[in-house]
């Protein structure tokens, strides 16, 4: 499930069974009954230029024994960006994805310059809007011939965030605040204890327009699509 819908659990299930007497495979076919609830969610794509959104930045980022996808027995890592729901993440111009510089020297303990880390824009334009977001960090190791491998995901959910650093959605609309995370990765939907990514992030509000301008991805050679 998509973590900014977990809140909601908009899937029930009702019934969830094999069919046993199928056995022209040995997989088995299932059927189920489900209650879907449908979810509205902000519309970002009517956002005026000239409004102040919600700009992300990571400073400090570091990564902590990912898994080694190489047969060297190490990676070469690179942090991609997404947002949920769909839309609320502003790619540059021109690109598919939003990632920091890879790393040319392997390494299952990445250090990220600032400067290499880009600045994740929103099309936020309240902390109401942004406290129904979540920030997707997902590592990936370079391939120069096969797609990337996935290493983890870390994800932020902002109502989460908000709640523990004291920030009140209905008091002030575009608030600045800043927090640590060091979250444990989560691969394939299993959790890894040891893999981890640490950061500071901080939030502020800038007007979209002039934060266009100036955004852009960094160039890391990366061959996956983060959409």
């Amino acid at each position: 499930m998509q973590p900014y819908l977990e809140k909601y659990r908009p899937v029930t299930v009702r019934e969830f069974v094999a069919v046993e007497n199928v056995s022209t495979s040995d997989h088995k076919p299932v059927r189920g009954r489900f209650d879907v609830k449908l979810l509205a969610k902000p519309n970002f794509h009517q956002i005026n230029a000239d409004r102040r959104v919600a700009r992300i930045t990571l400073t400090g980022v570091k990564g902590t024994s990912l898994v080694a996808s190489d047969v060297t027995g190490s990676s070469d890592p690179y942090l991609a960006f997404n947002m949920m729901p769909e839309g609320a993440l502003v790619l540059p111009k021109g690109q598919s994805y939003l990632h920091t510089r890879r790393k040319t020297t392997q390494t299952l303990d990445p250090v990220f310059e600032d400067h290499d880390v880009p600045t994740v824009l929103t099309r936020c334009t309240t902390l109401k809007e942004l406290k129904e977001t979540c920030l997707i960090l997902s590592f990936w190791d370079y391939d120069p011939v096969q797609p990337d491998d996935p290493l983890g995901d870390a994800i932020v959910c902002f109502e989460s965030v908000m709640e523990r650093v004291g920030i009140d959605a209905s008091d002030n609309e575009t608030a600045g605040f800043a927090f640590h995370i060091n979250e444990a990765l989560n691969l394939c939907g299993k959790k890894l204890e040891k893999s981890k990514l640490s950061a500071t992030v901080t939030v502020d509000w800038v007007e979209q327009r002039e934060a266009q301008q100036g955004a852009g991805a960094v160039e890391s050679g990366g061959c996956c699509a983060i959409v």
